[in-house]
C-alpha cells in the first residue's frame, strides 16, 4: 500500500513480471537461458490503471500474447480485482529474444513459436 491506502503503481509491475516468468517456465524458454544461447528481454512494459486496489484484496493475473514475429512477441495482461470482481488494471509488454553472443534480436526456435502461436 501507499500513502492513499492503495496498492502502489509499481507494485502491478512485480505482477506482471512474476506472471511473465511462470509463463516462461511452461514454455520451456529458461531452458534456453541456462544454455547462455539466447533469451527473452523486456524491450517495453506500459500499464493502465483503471480502479484502485485497497487491502485486502486479492489479484488475479491473465495473459494472452499478440503481435507474435519471428524474433518477438506482445504479452497483454489483465489484472482482476477478487474484491471488486472487476479488472483494476491492463498492460503490456514487448519480449524480444536476443542472441547473447551477438548482443542481437534473434528468431525464436520453430518448436517454441509454435506453441507459442498457438
Amino acid at each position: 500500500m501507499d500513502a492513499l491506502n492503495h496498492l502502489n503503481n509499481a507494485v502491478y509491475f512485480r505482477h506482471f513480471e512474476t506472471a511473465r516468468i511462470k509463463f516462461f517456465e511452461e514454455l520451456g524458454i529458461w531452458k534456453l537461458w541456462e544454455d547462455k544461447v539466447m533469451g527473452p528481454v523486456l524491450k517495453d512494459c506500459y500499464a493502465k490503471y483503471i480502479r484502485p486496489v485497497t487491502f485486502p484484496d486479492k489479484l488475479t493475473i491473465e495473459i494472452t500474447l499478440s503481435e507474435i514475429e519471428s524474433d518477438r512477441f506482445t504479452m497483454n495482461y489483465t489484472a482482476h480485482s477478487e474484491a471488486q470482481n472487476r479488472t483494476c488494471t491492463v498492460g503490456k509488454s514487448i519480449i524480444v529474444f536476443i542472441d547473447f553472443k551477438s548482443g542481437k534480436p534473434t528468431s525464436l526456435p520453430k518448436e517454441m513459436l509454435k506453441t507459442i502461436e498457438s
